[in-house]
């Protein structure tokens, strides 16, 4: 009896042994079940197709890992594809999906039930998508009947505290009939902060003394590269390390930038629409006090100012090509139709170089038109103004024809009630020759010789009509009349009777100061800076004729 008793464990022992055996079920069953609820959440995902635009999807999991303790569920290796056979033919472009992830966690998970009056409701802490890559083909299906799909009609308010992305790579081409549109986005990193979803219906107008619900407290975004090549490919937007922070309010861009994908002599042959080709560059773009809409409570893009560093802009247009029938709106038109509201102080730019060329009906030679060494400031732009007779002015000064010094200000209407605009311009001095490069080409009109003392222009009028009042004094103005077929002659009778007969050589002239007056109808099929173009060539042409 003795040897029994001392082969037994002590009551100690037993007890330790005993919490062990508990211990370590529990703790297996506890990742029993976490595993098993891994399984589950995989066969979920994986057992049937995903509904996510009309068209079906199947999704593929390598690893599933649930946490009860933290409430989360990780996805490794997450991709989603296009189901074969899923969308009919006969409604468009089959579409394509490939998407993929390394990782996706869920942590702090909370599921509220509906009760009474409450919605069912789903909270989650923190939600992290590691370098997903998503590439899209064609456009999306209108209809999928293998599709699951949920339509119980009970509303299930959402929370998600962050939700962040890091290193993502769109690729997408997108049809819109026989046009195909690309967007490839590289490097996006984006931060989301306090998404409340309550199923609340968004605003349908866009007035001023409304305000937008805010679904997102705050986002943080930035992207190392984006472009979208649409017209076919023959056009492309660019941005280069562009950024943006709701927190701080800042908004800023190293680079954008509007590129025709042909030469300016390809372009219009290859282009069916007829539009000009068209070259924008804008660097080291910098907003401050920035409030976006839909993220700041209201609908309106709002920034106490706007920092531009350098423009650049090249226009060609060739006149012996079909032109575009297309209806152009005035420049305040545009800005006043654009969908959400814009309300900016002050914008300055810096550096701004604008260079036009036309190549007139019959001629091979384009008329050029430069601005060089610009600095402009546009103060109290707005598209959702408190007043009818509200304005928004666009003050610039530098070069014309790369040695004439200009200064104007443009006053635009901010109202859409309102449509009245004004222009006041003065250039000089300057050498009358600076504007061959101009008449030669457009006129068959060389400038000889000519001192312009100063120019001033006095522009005003509407969407229909605009009137110019000119004040331009010069001395020993002369021409040639050129030869059309053979610009590099003279009409040598034709230019006698110009300089004699036609043209006023200097102003004041016998003591006696001419004023210009001019009036010009505008063509809607042509762009807002050749109707001011034109409306002040007609109070010029007052004065030398």
């Amino acid at each position: 009896m003795k040897g029994k008793r001392d082969g037994r464990l002590s009551r100690k022992a037993r007890i330790l042994l005993t919490a062990g055996i508990v211990a370590a079920v529990l703790l297996g069953a506890w990742f029993g079940v976490q595993a098993w609820l891994g399984y589950k959440v995989t066969e979920l995902l994986e057992s049937a197709p995903l509904n996510l635009d009309g068209s079906a999807y199947v999704a593929d999991v390598r690893k599933t890992r649930v946490d009860m303790a933290r409430r989360s569920v990780t996805l490794y290796g997450v991709s989603i594809r296009t189901q074969k056979h899923s969308h009919n033919r006969r409604n468009g472009p089959v579409p394509v999906l490939e998407a993929s992830a390394a990782r996706i966690s869920a942590s702090g998970v909370h599921f509220r039930r509906e009760r009474d009056i409450l919605p069912a409701g789903l909270r989650i802490r923190n939600i992290e998508v590691e370098s997903p890559e998503i590439l899209f083909e064609g456009i999306p299906g209108s209809g999928c009947d293998t599709c699951r799909t949920e339509t119980t009609g009970r509303k299930l308010d959402v929370a998600i505290d962050r939700l962040a992305v890091r290193n993502a790579t769109v690729h997408a081409g997108l049809w819109a009939g026989d046009e195909k549109n690309t967007l490839s986005v590289e490097g996006l990193d984006l931060t989301l902060r306090g998404i409340a979803l309550d199923g609340t219906p968004a605003p349908d107008t866009l007035r001023t003394e409304q305000t937008a619900r805010q679904a997102v407290a705050a986002a943080r975004l930035s992207v190392r590269n984006c472009s979208y090549a649409f017209k076919n490919g023959a056009l492309k937007i660019e941005a280069d390390t562009l950024s943006a922070d709701t927190e701080t309010g800042t908004l800023s861009a190293e680079r954008l930038a509007l590129l025709p994908q042909y030469d300016k002599y390809q372009y219009s042959l290859r282009v069916g629409d007829h539009t000009d080709w068209v070259l924008l560059d804008v660097k080291d773009v910098a907003g401050t006090g920035v409030r976006f809409p839909y993220l700041s409570g209201e609908q309106t893009f709002r920034a106490d100012s706007v920092g531009v560093g350098s423009v650049e802009i090249d226009s060609y247009k060739d006149r012996n090509q079909p032109q575009s029938p297309a209806f152009r709106q005035m420049l305040y038109t545009s800005v006043q139709r654009i969908p959400v509201g814009i309300d900016i102080p002050v914008i300055d730019a810096h550096n701004i170089n604008i260079r036009y060329e036309e190549v007139s009906k019959g001629a091979s030679v384009p008329g050029v038109v430069r601005f060089t060494d610009m600095n402009a400031r546009v103060t109290g732009l707005t598209n959702r103004p408190r007043e009818e007779a509200q304005q928004y002015r666009i003050y610039a000064e530098g070069y014309l024809f790369g040695g004439a010094p200009v200064t104007t200000v443009l006053s635009l209407p901010a109202d859409s009630l309102n449509d009245r605009f004004s222009l006041r311009a003065v250039a000089g001095p300057m050498s009358a020759t600076l504007a061959s490069p101009v008449t030669e080409p457009i006129a068959n009109v060389r400038i000889v010789s000519g001192d312009i003392h100063s120019v001033r222009v006095e522009l005003s009028g509407n969407s229909l009509r605009a009137q110019s009042v000119v004040d331009m004094r010069y001395d020993d103005l002369q021409i040639a009349i050129l030869r059309k077929n053979d610009p590099d002659r003279e009409r040598e009778l034709l230019t006698t009777i110009a300089n004699g007969m036609v043209l006023h050589r200097n102003n004041p002239q016998d003591g006696k100061l001419r004023i210009g007056h001019g009036a010009f109808e505008r063509d809607p099929q042509k762009s807002f800076w050749n109707y001011l173009w034109k409306t002040s060539f007609a109070g010029v042409s007052d004065i030398v004729m």
